[in-house]
Parts: structure tokens; C-alpha cells; sequence
């Protein structure tokens, strides 16, 4: 590993290096490509969207609709996750690469290419001012903000321009990791993958503790409660789980989804479960009931979910803010109006979970909510297939709106624009 030109990088072989340049069709205002990630900063005044057309967007909610401040761009592949450690905002991507970057203006301050394959999460200790970082071909890595972004001073291996800090490697993972949370003084480290379980780690001493198995199809989701006792885990299985951390077992298993669960949040009492995936639906399940609410079905599958406003009581009973991520490139701000009944904020999820460590798997007891979107962050079309011509110097694009459009790779331009009807059913293929 080694630091040249403000990139940390690992050692590989020139033949592995590739040169890479992006080219954008789109407005700047607006992502060309899926949306993989959203984070919200601590106020919830500003939106953090991670894009497959490899750039992140900033936009501000302060106004009823939201508004786009900057763009931040230096990726070359899908941008995968994203984290905040107070000031520092956190990307990780396809091009193996994750970047430091001031959440208040858009600048990179720093680059770290230790992985050697895709990097696929993050995620942050803001009160450690530590995060984690995963990916494939089974890499776990635990990071000191601090150090890692600090001053580059030259170790006694001048030849090689080695960087003082690295961060500590957690080896346990046989296959990729998919999903990582860790608490936000980063006492407990608990990552998952298509092993189908969860492993649980000291990021202090980067050691594995426990290892929980239940999943039997990749974990792709985790979140930790403050206190690290709690962990929630949404799989390709269709099911989420809540598992106690220091009995090691798993205390309830939800199966509300008809598919794969990519995405799950929470409220901050840890109380209720916001999950979406696979099956395009959001469902919020109180975890002290086990009833769970259907909040809103999206077009496409969901990728990720941002809390905007918890529920909240209102002359109709309550109310939840919540916005969306498929693979489309525009993002909803959902409002669902939560029937009062299925609020119980007296509920400890603990204390929930205690009294029913009897129980086994079962579907949890469904409603469906009314609910709208109350905004549109509007995207552009995105690519949803391609072909190189025989020349290799031209690429056939098609849009997921029907449209069609054959690039010129050398002068990074479309040269021509029909759409899918065109081309005459014999020749679609």
C-alpha cells in the first residue's frame, strides 16, 4: 500500500490499471442513472443521493420541494453507499475507491484505493469519528477518520512513499460483504453477506466475537441501536430479523415482503422498522405489536430509505415522512397518514422482543396506509441496456423511456436520437 498523488492506494499490477473517463448527457441537476443510496444529515436539512451514473447530489430541504446545491464528482463507476461523520461525507464505489469529502461544499479531500474490488458499504461512528468500510472478495476494514485524513508524512520506506496510517483489516469474511453498522461510538461492528449470516466484531481490536446464523440467502441491510445491543438484518430471504446482541440468537423473525429486503431503517427509539425492497412496497412494523403497515409501493424496487420526519400525531392520527431510492434516477418524499392505533410509543423494543422470544416466524398482521408523494427530486432517463458496434467507436444506448441513442465513444457526444418503436418489432432484439 502506498500514498502517490493524494490517493491511498494498494499495491497492484500495471496490467490491472485501467484509464477511465465518465461522459454526461444529463443536466447537473439531475442524476442519469439509479439511485443506490440516500442519507440524510443530522438536522435533515439536506439530502444525500449516490448515484449509479457515478456522482453524488446534494439538495436542501428546507423549502417544500427540494433544491440542488452542488454536485460532488471523482468516482468512475456506481457510487454504492454513503456515510456522515459529522462534518465528513463518505462515498464508496465500483471503481474500488472511497472518498473524504466536505459535506458543506463539495470538495474531496481525500481518496483511499486499498480495496481490490468493489466497495460495496460504509458505515460511520460520528462520535468516534471512525467508520467501516466492505466490499468484495470478503474485505472488512475499520477506520480512524481522524488519522487516516491527517497530515502525509513519509515513512523511513522513501522508495516507496508509504503512508504512516493503515487502516485495521477485520479477516473472518470466506465471501463478499454486502451490509456493515456499527454503533456511534463505535464500540460493536456487525457485518453480513451471502454466508447468510452476521458477524459481529470489536472494531477497538478488529477481532470477531460472535457469529449469528438464521438468513439463509445474502444479507444485504443492517442497523445497530445506540446502545450496539440490538441489531435489525433485512435479506434476500424476504424477511427482516431483530436479533439480541448480547444473547446472540435471533428474538423475531418478520416476513412482511413478497421479495428480497434491500433496505431498512428506523426511528430513533428503535421502536419501529421502515423496510422496503425487491417487491417495490415500504412497510412500517412496530416492533413492540409486530403489526406492520404498508406505506407506500413504489414502481420499481427500492434501494434505500431515508427517514424524513418520524411519526408524528396529527388531527388524523399520524403522520411519516419517508424518501425513496429505486433503480430509476428520480427520488419520492412520501407522506403517509399512520392510523393512531398502530403507535405505541410506550413500547420497548427490547421489552417487545423478551416477552415474545417464544415466537417463531410468522407473517406479521398488515394494514395499508393512505399516502402521496409530497416530492419529486426529478432524474433524467436512465441507460437500461447497451451495445458496443463492431467499429468500437460507436455505443447503442437505449433509455428506459424507449428511447434510442448511438454515441460517438471518441468525441463523447450522441450522434443520433430515434426511439424504440423505430427500429420495427423484426430487429428489437
Amino acid at each position: 500500500m502506498g500514498y502517490s498523488n493524494g490517493v491511498f492506494q494498494s499495491q497492484r499490477s500495471k496490467r490491472e490499471r485501467k484509464i477511465v473517463y465518465v461522459s454526461r448527457s444529463n443536466p447537473e441537476n439531475q442524476h442519469g442513472a439509479g439511485i443506490n443510496r440516500l442519507a440524510l444529515d443530522e438536522d435533515c436539512a439536506h439530502l444525500f443521493t449516490a448515484s449509479r451514473d457515478s456522482t453524488i447530489k446534494r439538495w436542501s430541504l428546507r423549502e417544500p420541494q427540494p433544491t440542488f446545491s452542488f454536485g460532488f464528482e471523482g468516482h468512475a463507476d456506481w457510487v454504492n453507499d454513503l456515510a456522515l461523520v459529522n462534518d465528513t461525507l463518505l462515498s464508496c464505489s465500483s471503481d474500488t475507491t472511497i472518498k473524504a469529502w466536505r459535506a458543506g461544499t463539495g470538495e474531496c479531500v481525500r481518496t483511499w484505493s486499498l480495496h481490490t474490488d468493489y466497495v460495496q458499504a460504509l458505515a460511520a461512528a460520528p462520535a468516534a469519528n471512525k467508520f467501516a468500510s466492505a466490499g468484495l472478495s470478503s474485505e472488512l476494514f475499520v477506520w480512524d477518520l481522524e488519522r487516516a485524513t491527517g497530515p502525509h508524512v513519509q515513512s523511513r520506506f522513501k522508495e516507496s512513499g508509504m503512508h504512516t496510517y493503515a487502516p485495521s483489516a477485520a479477516n473472518g469474511h470466506k465471501e463478499s460483504v454486502y451490509s456493515v453498522a456499527m454503533n456511534s461510538t463505535a464500540t460493536l461492528l456487525v457485518s453480513g453477506g451471502p454466508e447468510n449470516g452476521i458477524r459481529v466484531w470489536d472494531p477497538r481490536s478488529a477481532l470477531q466475537v460472535a457469529k449469528l446464523k438464521g438468513h439463509t440467502e445474502v444479507v444485504k441491510a443492517l442497523v445497530l441501536d445506540a446502545s450496539a445491543r440490538l441489531c435489525l438484518s433485512g435479506a434476500s430471504d424476504n424477511t427482516f430479523k431483530l436479533w439480541d446482541l448480547g444473547q446472540q440468537r435471533c428474538v423475531e423473525t418478520f416476513t412482511v415482503h413478497k421479495d428480497s429486503v434491500w433496505a431498512v431503517a428506523v426511528n430513533s427509539s428503535f421502536t419501529r422498522v421502515f423496510s422496503g425492497g425487491r417487491d417495490s412496497k415500504c412497510y412500517m412494523t412496530d416492533l413492540h405489536s409486530r403489526r406492520s403497515v404498508l406505506l407506500f409501493t413504489e414502481e420499481h424496487p427500492i434501494r434505500s430509505l431515508a427517514l424524513h420526519t418520524e411519526p408524528q400525531a396529527t388531527s388524523g392520527g399520524a403522520c411519516v415522512t419517508m424518501w425513496a431510492a429505486t433503480d430509476r434516477s428520480t427520488v419520492n418524499q412520501w407522506v403517509a397518514d399512520v392510523d393512531a392505533e398502530t403507535e405505541d410509543e410506550g413500547a420497548d423494543a427490547a421489552s417487545g422482543a423478551e416477552r415474545r422470544a417464544h415466537s417463531s416466524q410468522r407473517s406479521s398482521d398488515q394494514v395499508c396506509a393512505p399516502s402521496r408523494v409530497a416530492a419529486v427530486i426529478f432524474g433524467s432517463p436512465s441507460i437500461v441496456r447497451h451495445a458496443v458496434l463492431s467499429n468500437r467507436l460507436h455505443v447503442l444506448i437505449k433509455f428506459c423511456t424507449g428511447e434510442l441513442a448511438l454515441w460517438d465513444i471518441t468525441r463523447c457526444r450522441p450522434i443520433q436520437r430515434c426511439t424504440y418503436d423505430v427500429i420495427g418489432p423484426e430487429r428489437k432484439d
